[in-house]
């Protein structure tokens, strides 16, 4: 098993946490991401500009907004390194529960 993932910044799935997290990361910074609902169930990790990608998931409501309450960010220096640490924790989560998370549709 990995060592515990250290993530630099946990808001709840709101605009308003969205904002709060526009004050400690540059608009431009790529990273990997989590996505959790009720209990710190993780539903989704993802990878890419944060910041966007989470202004992208707070504007599909239907599909987000019902299970998630919050997330966490870790920013990585290249996109390559966020998408290879997406990878482990996707690995990891299937080896310890046989499956992928939820709202994680397709992996690469």
């Amino acid at each position: 098993m990995l060592e515990e993932t250290k993530w630099e910044l946990e808001e709840e799935f709101s605009k308003a946490g969205l904002e709060r997290m526009k004050q400690h990361i540059n608009k431009e910074a790529v990273g990997c991401y989590v996505l959790l609902g009720t209990r710190d169930k993780i539903l989704r990790y993802g990878h890419g500009q944060l910041i966007n990608r989470l202004e992208t998931h707070l504007s599909d409501t239907a599909r987000f907004m019902p299970l998630t309450k919050k997330f966490r960010v870790i920013v990585f220096d290249s996109k390559e390194d966020a998408e290879i640490f997406e990878k482990v924790l996707i690995a990891q989560y299937e080896l310890e529960t046989g499956m992928i998370p939820p709202l994680n549709e397709i992996r690469s």
